[in-house]
């Protein structure tokens, strides 16, 4: 999966969705991506698993780690060769805890792949599984009590679920379309109301679909780009990371549709693209541009940045 290279972007959508990916294809893809000393954070996706450590994607180093109580990022996963990572989704199964990265990759001129790429804590190993062709999965949630993995085909609005068993993920199947999407993107699940939050990033709208019934409605508009969700089931929100807007919205769990309500618009924010909540109810905001990573109190107060 190494020694590619590409220097032009042609799908549209993909600019669209997440301009950070032509940005990776115009650097070599021999180069190492392993972060370097003094290097700078190039966050893409965030996830706070309840195991004790913040997740981050990012574009230039693969998978980074902060660990409890630490300042800095360490290195977790050093690279994905060719492939570009999307999003990271992480949560407890059964007696494991596993974490997820969407992976895509264009190789010649029209070939294109996407992989989801898992990592098991208590073994220690990683693999990867093949996602449908033809698609551009990125938008990623994990469901441990339930056992499943949501990604999103942004191409198709399609949203294809993955049982996790003792073996690993099983083979993606189709769940439900959502429709009126434009371009759809991130993904959150709230497993106590068996509910699936989808982003629709050209479109400016959050999609909610019962995972009971698979019936899906427009749980909130005028969005932005919104290009990251995260549940916070203790404070009944939904927080939303406006990557166009340079904000992050909160939305009302408990709302059958929601007015959003500006959670904070900090002055350094460029391009936050990745949000997180942990189980303090910090909010973890990953900021693409500004090459940084911010959290916040529940009540909206900043805490700190790491570079």
């Amino acid at each position: 999966m190494r020694g590619l290279q590409r220097k032009s972007c042609a799908l549209g959508a993909l600019i669209l969705l997440n301009p950070v990916v032509c940005a990776i294809w115009s650097q070599t893809a021999q180069q190492s991506r392993t972060p370097q000393e003094g290097a700078k954070l190039s966050p893409v996706a965030l996830a706070a698993p309840l195991f004790k450590r913040l997740l981050l994607v990012q574009s230039r180093g693969g998978l980074l780690e902060l660990p409890q109580g630490s300042s800095r990022f360490q290195d977790f996963a050093s690279h994905f060769g060719a492939y570009q990572p999307m999003d990271v989704a992480a949560d407890h199964f059964g007696q494991d805890d596993l974490i997820f990265v969407t992976l895509f990759g264009q190789f010649y001129k029209d070939r294109t792949s996407s992989e989801l790429w898992y990592f098991s804590v208590r073994s220690g190993q990683d693999s990867s599984l093949p996602l449908p062709s033809g698609g551009l999965f990125a938008g990623i949630a994990a469901d441990g009590p339930a056992k499943f993995v949501y990604v999103a085909n942004s191409k198709s609005g399609e949203i294809h679920r993955i049982q996790i068993t003792e073996k690993g993920p099983g083979t993606p199947k189709f769940f439900v379309a959502v429709r009126n999407a434009e371009a759809l993107g991130a993904l959150a699940v709230d497993s106590r109301r068996q509910r699936l939050y989808a982003a629709d990033e050209i479109g400016g709208r959050i999609f909610v679909v019962d995972l009971k019934t698979k019936k899906v409605r427009t749980f909130a508009e005028s969005v932005g780009v919104p290009s990251a969700l995260a549940v916070d089931r203790s404070v009944r929100r939904l927080y939303v990371a406006d990557a166009a807007g340079r904000r992050i919205w909160v939305l009302n769990l408990d709302a059958t549709t929601s007015k959003p309500k500006v959670f904070v618009k900090h002055r350094e924010f460029r391009e936050p693209r990745g949000i997180a909540v942990d189980a303090h109810s910090r909010v973890w905001v990953g900021d693409y541009t500004a090459n940084a990573v911010y959290s916040f109190a529940a009540s909206g107060k900043f805490i700190q940045k790491l570079e």
